[in-house]
């Protein structure tokens, strides 16, 4: 079983990967629902961010959630491996979540390149076995944010016209003490 936090790649927002092994079958029908118990991580007092759960399993499922600390109205998108279903709680939660069936490669690399691939990059990947119970922490840690700026900065500065009319909307309207900020970031920024 694996569980990594994945930081390369430009985000297009927060996704967390789910994939589900099967558990060792015990006497009786083999586990058919899974509680996702999600919250923020304790930094964040209420997640207001867009976030994409991909719940991939090798038997269809009934995901249902449990949801404490994130904001209603906030796009929130769970795809789920074909047959499954997902049921949210009562409230609101339910107005701005879509869930969507998909069909998933096989194997944790395959999921994790087809999930860069879809998204950009991957907030976290977890592999464990079904479960009656998974807690998910969601939230942008600092190390995802300095990516998601880096990325920002290597789209602007990409090319030299592109930088520059970047640099000139920046300046438009900022004070002196901005100017004189923003331009010690960009000496700094290309010095080597």
């Amino acid at each position: 079983m694996e569980s990594f936090t994945v930081l390369s790649g430009c985000p297009a927002g927060e996704v967390h990967v789910l994939n589900l092994r099967a558990a060792d079958q015990g006497p009786g029908q083999p586990q058919r629902e899974v509680t996702l118990h999600l919250n923020p991580i304790s930094s964040v007092h209420i997640h207001h961010k867009p976030v994409v759960f991909l719940l991939n399993s090798p038997q269809p499922l009934v995901w249902h959630l449990k949801t404490e600390r994130l904001a209603v109205g906030v796009s929130r998108l769970f795809l789920v491996s074909e047959g499954s279903v997902v049921q949210f709680s009562s409230g609101n939660f339910s107005l701005s979540a879509e869930a969507e069936e998909r069909h998933f490669p096989h194997g944790n690399e395959h999921l994790l390149n087809w999930a860069r691939k879809e998204y950009g990059a991957v907030t976290s990947f977890t592999e464990l076995k079904i479960a009656r119970n998974i807690y998910i922490k969601v939230g942008e840690v600092n190390e995802l944010l300095y990516t998601a700026i880096t990325c920002r900065l290597n789209e602007v500065f990409s090319d030299f016209p592109k930088a520059t009319h970047w640099v000139r909307e920046e300046l438009k309207g900022a004070g002196v003490q901005s100017s004189k900020k923003l331009i010690n970031s960009l000496v700094n920024l290309w010095s080597p």
